[in-house]
């Protein structure tokens, strides 16, 4: 767009206008007279270019009161030029000032229906709903289902404890949409409780404590990360609200003192001896989960199909989110024909992203969670305790505590079929670990189906 500006704006920004201008041309007016880029006025105010440029544009037509403020302190504006630049902004929302009148007190509601997650949501419902505890994190790889599990914990407690639930996305506090108006609840939050703190903060903070108040309510921070949150304005605000509970999910446990971790398993997957067993195949978690997303007409569990079926949700560990991807596939392909294909290279097939989030996981290890895990990965099957510290050589004490870490993260899980084992290392955490060079087939050739 033109650097022209018309002369009413020149008039508005110098005198004061009779009639207010356009908030986009004075913005742009302020910032050229200054001799300010919009990168430059972006890093003077803290607010992204891509705010400015909307506003500037005309595409944000409700920019926050404290967005003008702070665009009005990097732009050096003052007195009567200040005044007139906020009153063009007359369309701004107010300063945070929520009430459960008027904000939401019901979680978003889930797109679809939740599947094999029973004994999960019942255990943190009584977790959160009827027991003690405050502060809940559940954790797990990218793509285990945390998201889904804290919507369906929210709307239980939201329906049957009649608690308010206060729910906040980190996926939702890109820059730009704070910048240009977002969800005000999930803002709150945001601007009150994460790192690095913006000169917002200590006011979003007060305002979120008054919000919650002695009233017992649910606080849902999902998708935040221990690095990305003040661990003291989070811990003072359980202290300041005493009813208040808090669910987490995130990636790895934030430490703080009465936070109970909760690591989200993968779905459970079929046993070897139920592969020809349609009916008893249909009632596992990760079966119904992929045969509901399917979608093809006509498709069902049948004794042909029902191995290969089996073996695909074994391959992708019962992992919800690539499970979902591979449904997608049965349109084109067979059971049998997708089961290959997912043999050869699973991350072609269900998105690199899957492949990107088990490597960030395993160069995020320390070294000895990494040297045990090496270990664990050449085992075919389940293993115990006893077995990880005949394989490591180390104390019992020191071994279980670093499988427990491993389970923390999601790269182990409880081994899905009865036997003298407890635990099994996810299959595409094995793949990842091994890092087969290119070409040469991800899994080793198994009987066929």
């Amino acid at each position: 767009m033109s650097g022209q500006v018309t002369p009413q704006v020149r008039r508005a920004a110098e005198v004061g206008p009779r009639e207010t201008p356009q908030f986009g041309e004075l913005l742009r007016w302020h910032r050229m007279r200054r001799g300010a880029t919009q990168r430059q006025l972006a890093d003077l105010s803290t607010i992204s270019v891509r705010a400015i440029r909307d506003l500037e544009l005309g595409k944000a037509h409700r920019p926050r009161r404290d967005t003008v403020h702070l665009i009005a302190d990097g732009l050096g504006l003052t007195g009567q030029e200040r005044n007139h630049f906020e009153k063009a902004a007359g369309g701004a929302g107010p300063e945070l000032k929520l009430s459960y009148a008027a904000g939401p007190v019901s979680p978003p509601a889930p797109m679809d229906a939740l599947v094999g997650r029973e004994a999960e949501v019942t255990m943190l419902g009584d977790l959160l709903g009827a027991g003690n505890l405050r502060l809940v994190t559940v954790t797990g790889l990218p793509g285990v289902g945390k998201s889904r599990v804290a919507l369906e914990i929210a709307g239980f407690l939201h329906r049957e404890h009649r608690l308010p639930v206060l729910w906040s996305s980190a996926s939702d506090q890109s820059a730009a949409s704070r910048d240009t108006g977002s969800d005000p609840v999930s803002e709150l939050v945001a601007l009150a409780l994460e790192r690095p703190a913006v000169a917002a903060a200590g006011t979003a903070l007060a305002e979120l404590r008054g919000l919650v108040g002695d009233r017992l309510t649910l606080l849902v921070m999902d998708g935040y990360e221990q690095a990305n949150v003040d661990a003291d304005a989070l811990s003072g605000l359980l202290r300041h609200c005493g009813r208040l509970r808090v669910l987490i999910t995130a990636r790895t446990p934030f430490q703080l003192p009465g936070e109970r971790e909760f690591p989200l398993e993968p779905l459970a997957v079929p046993h070897r001896r139920a592969d020809r067993d349609p009916a008893e195949l249909a009632r596992v978690g990760s079966v119904q989960l992929l045969t509901r997303c399917i979608g093809r007409t006509g498709f069902r569990l049948t004794a042909v199909n029902s191995p290969a079926v089996a073996e695909v949700c074994r391959l992708l560990d019962g992992m919800p989110a690539p499970l979902q991807v591979a449904a997608s596939w049965f349109m084109v392909c067979s059971p049998e024909t997708l089961l290959q294909y997912l043999r050869d290279d699973p991350f072609a097939f269900v998105g690199p992203e899957l492949g990107d989030a088990g490597r960030s996981e395993l160069s995020a290890l320390a070294d000895d969670e990494r040297a045990l895990l090496a270990r664990l990965c050449a085992v075919d099957g389940c293993w115990s305790i006893a077995d990880a510290v005949r394989l490591s050589s180390l104390a019992p004490a020191a071994c279980a505590r670093l499988v427990r870490r491993l389970l923390m993260r999601g790269v182990v899980r409880t081994a899905p079929e009865p036997g003298p084992g407890g635990f099994v290392v996810l299959e595409l955490i094995k793949l990842l670990h091994a890092d087969r060079p290119a070409g040469v087939p991800y899994l080793r050739d198994e009987a066929t189906v």
